[in-house]
């Protein structure tokens, strides 16, 4: 990392290298932050970047499709939505340009796009994205390629947003089987089992969500290395399963472990950070630890209403947690409130955990 910076700062430095080398350099630094999970320091070199493209004309390249999907990656991962989002439909309209279709540049940040779009919420406007993407993606890439891997993640998380469960698991049957078959170890394998395990624990196959999560942590310490913060992630749902099976002292372990190598990393993604500290305040309520409980969400929630306003279903599972911890510290009259308000959240949202709703009800003293 310390070569490519310092080969950036004499590249910039230097009155006579081409203008485009000066860009290729400069977006490999942010690429290279951006796999370390440094999202800010990507973000500020992948704008600078753009500035540098823009302020000399310099003429549309791959380059720039690039620049864009990394300014998008580090953007929503810090819970600029509006940023990420431009950055992705940047990329398309430039990749347009370039290539007629199908194409493979095309086909992937299509898919990109309706994998964040899903990532939002926004079912309705991703299911051309998602489902155009990955077609193109097994046109162009084939069947077992990473990229058509990560398009079958996408319509499977599609697939469950929308209420179609059994589907959703047998699309990542499928690309699982794949992985297995050609003996894959790639983050797009990673994410498959990552996906299911999330899936088996919303079901409540608590034992096949474990065996899920705990393979993809495998999987993800083989390709990253013990304490990478690209492990967070699945740390975060794997609190989740251990919360479930009343494994409290483990929830709250592996959510300090994954909260940790973000923060290590500069602060990782922010849905992945909302997980794990959800998990945790769930946890905590259950241990009897209100106040921590509270405090936590008290914190969390709002930032993630803010990045995420049409994540709903982790919006309202976190006012829940908040509303019970109010409870248990005897505000009544305050925990009644946000269990109606969240209960209101939820009014029309697909795949809200019943847990959480009967929580709520409880604590509103609503009927269900």
């Amino acid at each position: 990392m310390q070569m490519v910076r310092d080969m950036r700062e004499r590249v910039e430095a230097s009155t006579t290298l081409p203008p485009t080398l000066v860009m290729r350099v400069m977006i490999s630094e942010a690429d290279q932050l951006s796999a370390k999970h440094l999202f800010k320091q990507s973000l500020e070199r992948g704008e600078a970047a753009e500035k540098y493209w823009r302020e000399r004309e310099l003429p549309v390249t791959s380059d720039m499709l690039w620049l864009y999907e990394g300014i998008a990656n580090s953007a929503s991962s810090l819970g600029d939505s509006v940023r990420g989002e431009a950055a992705y439909r940047n990329a398309i309209a430039l990749s347009e340009k370039l290539h007629d279709r199908p194409h493979r540049e095309t086909a992937w940040f299509i898919g990109l796009l309706g994998s964040y779009l899903v990532s939002l919420g926004r079912v309705d406007e991703a299911e051309p994205y998602v489902v155009n993407g990955l077609t193109m993606r097994r046109q162009t890439y084939g069947e077992s390629a990473r990229e058509t891997l990560f398009g079958i993640g996408a319509l499977s998380r599609l697939r469950a947003l929308q209420g179609r469960n059994e589907e959703a698991i047998r699309v990542l049957a499928e690309g699982i089987e794949i992985c297995a078959r050609s003996a894959l170890d790639s983050e797009a394998c990673v994410r498959l089992l990552q996906t299911r395990g999330r899936l088996y624990g919303g079901e409540g196959n608590l034992p096949a969500a474990r065996r899920d999560l705990e393979a993809a942590i495998a999987m993800q310490k083989r390709i990253s290395g013990e304490g990478s913060a690209m492990i967070a992630s699945q740390l975060a749902y794997l609190a989740e399963v251990q919360r479930k099976e009343g494994n409290l002292h483990e929830a709250v372990a592996s959510a300090d472990t994954a909260l940790a190598l973000m923060a290590g990393a500069g602060g990782g993604h922010f849905a992945d950070a909302a997980v794990a500290r959800l998990q945790r305040s769930w946890a905590n309520l259950a241990l009897g630890n209100h106040q921590a409980a509270y405090d936590e969400m008290a914190a969390a929630e709002p930032d993630f209403s803010r990045a995420s306003p049409q994540n709903v279903r982790t919006r309202v599972a976190m006012k829940s947690v908040a509303a019970a911890a109010l409870a248990k510290l005897g505000k009544a009259d305050e925990a009644r409130s946000l269990a109606r308000s969240a209960l209101d959240l939820a009014q029309g949202s697909k795949g809200i955990d019943r847990e959480v709703m009967k929580s709520l009800h409880a604590t509103a003293g609503a009927d269900e």
